[in-house]
């Protein structure tokens, strides 16, 4: 044991810091819009509906099985639970990418550098680390894909990951899917004749095995359609409605190109090697993939952070020789930064407001937990003031309408998984509704099957036509800025 403590004293301590720092986020209270998704799936699934058909929102279902399993429990504790998991894989990734290094040949004194700062930017909310969304529960699939692609051969463990990454994200599973196959290109060109088809063949096979019996699942149960409306072409029309990234997409899809055309050239000249030819490469896809949405969310960015430390490293440790190289160097460097402004040169491009609140967090939570401050700028606690119009919701529906059937307009989905009742909801959110025509309607007759429909007045929009056909609801009551409507036709 000690000489175990010993061998990886800076590893644990890397590990200790990671975690010292993730500790507020056991304390957060209810507020994230993606986490709210995944709870009131999952609070759909434990009441006996179906995925995409009782609850919708465009993801694919291995987050939602994550929070299923925490919502077994009352989400009280089933909240923390996701946070554990959440840091168990920080835990895991720190490990995967400090194995990576070393093989890449990362010096020691470099390589904890970069472990330090992977831990800090993983750790806290600064890339919102701190949510228990997809992206910190794909980066350690996505290292050990590109670990294993590069040093060890593992073809089923490879494709069993490779389903993992479709299952939770498509960035994660585009990422996945250029590490394994800039690596095939490298050594299809490098090794012509000995190139071990088999090797590719059993990822695949892997992957189309797993993957085809959820399929299967799907299909027996009703609900493919629904799933790929969710993951495939609601997601090309989240990025569609962005209309000010689009151009910007078509810059970077081009300045993708030209880098990858040039690396190409690097590997017919023998000028590059396998690591670096795909690291850098891996880089290049990560960015486009990040800012395509034109969305300025942090968590969006945390997908970078492994990849572009590591490229980090890789220079530090073999610094460019010649002018070419620095020029090489300087120029790839500038065109992907152009990648991180989501809309071209439109800022702002992050979201300021919770950037503030998120900067203020390790000040703020030790009021919050020590002397019970709840009014802070980092709203994001349990038990701040920010909920409190919430919870009167909630004990007034509790009095009054427990156990009724009830419809949500808002953009609040942990509301689904507070209220005593049964929510009648399959598009969460208002802004679902605005995806498609089908939608709209869909949401209509849903509504009117409720006895009590509940508006949030703060919400960013009032879609006419999902409240011009709102005749048969007649004004109850007012709780905050909550409206309470009752169904004439079923009340």
């Amino acid at each position: 044991m000690k000489n175990f403590l010993s061998r990886n004293k800076l590893i644990l301590l890397i590990i200790a810091l990671f975690v010292f720092l993730r500790i507020p986020s056991l304390f957060e209270g209810f507020w994230y819009p993606d986490e709210g998704f995944y709870a009131a799936q999952a609070e759909a699934i434990l009441k006996g509906k179906e995925l995409y058909l009782g609850a919708w929102d465009h993801k694919p279902p291995m987050m939602v099985w994550i929070y299923t399993i925490a919502g077994v429990f009352d989400w009280d504790i089933g909240y923390v639970l996701v946070k554990l998991m959440n840091i168990s894989a920080g835990v895991f990734s720190i490990i995967v990418f400090e194995k990576l290094l070393s093989r890449v040949g990362i010096k020691y004194k470099l390589r904890n550098m970069v472990l330090i700062v992977f831990a800090i930017f993983l750790g806290s909310p600064l890339l919102e680390g701190n949510l228990a969304n997809s992206e910190v529960f794909y980066i350690p699939a996505t290292l050990s894909i590109l670990y294993l692609s590069l040093f060890n051969k593992r073809p089923y463990f490879v494709g069993l990951l490779l389903s993992y990454t479709f299952l939770i994200k498509p960035q994660a599973f585009v990422e996945s899917i250029a590490i394994i196959s800039l690596v095939a290109i490298f050594d299809l060109w490098k090794k012509r004749k000995k190139f071990d088809f088999k090797y590719y063949f059993k990822i695949f096979l892997t992957y189309l095995l797993i993957v085809g019996a959820y399929f299967l699942y799907l299909l027996l149960r009703g609900t493919f359609d629904d799933f790929v409306d969710a993951t495939f072409l609601t997601n090309f029309r989240y990025v569609e409605l962005e209309e000010d990234a689009n151009y910007w997409n078509v810059v970077k899809i081009a300045g993708s190109a030209i880098i990858f055309f040039y690396a190409l050239i690097k590997l017919h000249k023998n000028q590059v090697s396998r690591t670096v030819f795909v690291v850098i490469l891996t880089l290049v896809v990560d960015i486009t993939l990040v800012t395509l949405s034109g969305r300025p969310y942090m968590h969006y960015l945390i997908q970078l952070l492994p990849i572009s430390l590591l490229s980090l490293g890789i220079y530090l440790q073999s610094k460019p020789s010649t002018k070419l190289q620095l020029v090489e160097l300087i120029l790839g460097f500038l065109l992907l930064v152009t990648f991180l402004f989501s809309k071209g040169f439109n800022f702002p491009i992050v979201d300021r407001e919770r950037f503030d609140g998120h900067i203020r967090y390790y000040t703020d939570f030790p009021q919050y937990l020590l002397f019970g401050k709840r009014d802070g700028h980092s709203w994001f606690w349990k038990e701040h003031n920010y909920f409190q119009p919430r919870k009167d919701l909630i004990k007034h529906f509790e009095n009054n309408y427990e156990g009724v059937d009830y419809y949500y307009y808002g953009d609040d989905p942990w509301i689904f998984t507070q209220l005593n009742g049964n929510f009648v909801n399959k598009y969460l959110v208002w802004y679902h509704l605005i995806y498609s025509d089908d939608k709209m309607q869909e949401a209509v007759q849903l509504r009117d099957e409720a006895l009590v429909m509940i508006v949030d007045e703060d919400s960013d929009l009032f879609l006419e036509e999902f409240f011009e056909s709102a005749d048969n609801f007649t004004f109850s009551e007012k709780v905050h800025n909550y409206s309470i409507y009752i169904n004439n036709e079923k009340g």
